[in-house]
């Protein structure tokens, strides 16, 4: 979407307008959270907002069509049009194309972030470290869903996982440089990674979820004892975050490595809530 509307924006007025002074400055913004969005894993459905904003018409008596912008309009038309074109239309080819540009958008947002983070007077390596992973994975993900527009070729397969790979490579070693340049502006040693302990991982790991509930349960779903073994695992932690991360395509292993960003959270923790979601019918295990 944002190739699509930087070419669209140099694209000359008069395809669009009339008004020779016409312009058409545009950003992104961070997910926000609003009741007509529907990017949530329930869906599985990467879904961009298109608005214009500040508009001073907005919602009001003159909100009407003299105060449209026919540049505007038009250009949004081009954009949301060649979008869904390339939706529709995409295969292999086209796949490994918005892996490219997945993977030069997060190395970006990497890159700008841990810049910002080094210069925190609080920043510690073990946050920088694991906010390399966390931002890694997502960077894997943003990369891994085009694999849906040719699920069975082999090659966009191969491809695809290996640039995905590479996306944790480099936010791993984004932190890692990252740690060596914040400790040398406050003058600190710079300390060895620590090692992580290892955690035994089974055979549910593999196993891919599926919500079949948009929103978290409320208590008062579960069964009586379905509510007992729930309190049981709250009090050993915040195990209602791994709802939003069952999206029906990542493993309980994949969600298990995404959940730990922001406070440990052991294996067995996130497998007993998943299974306990199972159990109570509110998610299921696809394989």
């Amino acid at each position: 979407m944002e190739f699509i509307y930087s070419s669209v924006k140099d694209e000359p007025i008069e395809r669009f307008s009339t008004n020779n002074y016409a312009t058409f400055p545009w950003h992104t913004e961070r997910f926000w959270g609003n009741d007509a969005f529907v990017s949530d894993g329930f869906f599985d459905i990467p879904t961009p907002q298109i608005s214009t904003w500040p508009d001073r018409f907005y919602h009001s008596s003159m909100d009407r069509p003299e105060q449209m912008s026919d540049n505007t309009l038009g250009r949004a038309g081009a954009i949301v049009g060649t979008y869904l074109y390339l939706l529709a239309t995409a295969g292999a080819k086209e796949a490994i194309w918005f892996a490219g540009l997945a993977v030069r958008d997060w190395k970006r947002r990497i890159s700008h972030i841990f810049s910002s983070e080094a210069m925190k007077d609080d920043v510690t390596p073990l946050h920088l470290r694991s906010l390399g992973k966390h931002l890694g994975y997502q960077g894997q993900d943003a990369v891994t869903q085009v694999l849906r527009f040719a699920p069975n070729d082999a090659n966009l397969n191969n491809t695809v996982n290996s640039m995905a790979d590479d996306m944790l490579l480099f936010a791993i070693h984004e932190a890692n440089t990252t740690v060596k340049f914040a400790q040398a502006l406050s003058g600190q040693e710079t300390l060895p990674i620590p090692e992580s302990p290892q955690e035994e991982i089974d055979e549910f790991a593999t196993k891919v979820l599926k919500r079949l509930w948009w929103q978290h349960p409320h208590d008062g779903a579960f069964s009586e004892s379905g509510r007992q073994k729930l309190q049981a695992l709250r009090e050993r932690g915040n195990v209602g975050y791994i709802w939003n991360w069952i999206n029906g395509r990542r493993t309980v292993r994949e969600i298990y490595e995404r959940v730990q960003f922001g406070g440990t959270m052991p294996y067995d923790l996130v497998k007993k809530y998943t299974e306990l979601l199972t159990d109570e019918g509110f998610i299921s295990i696809l394989t």
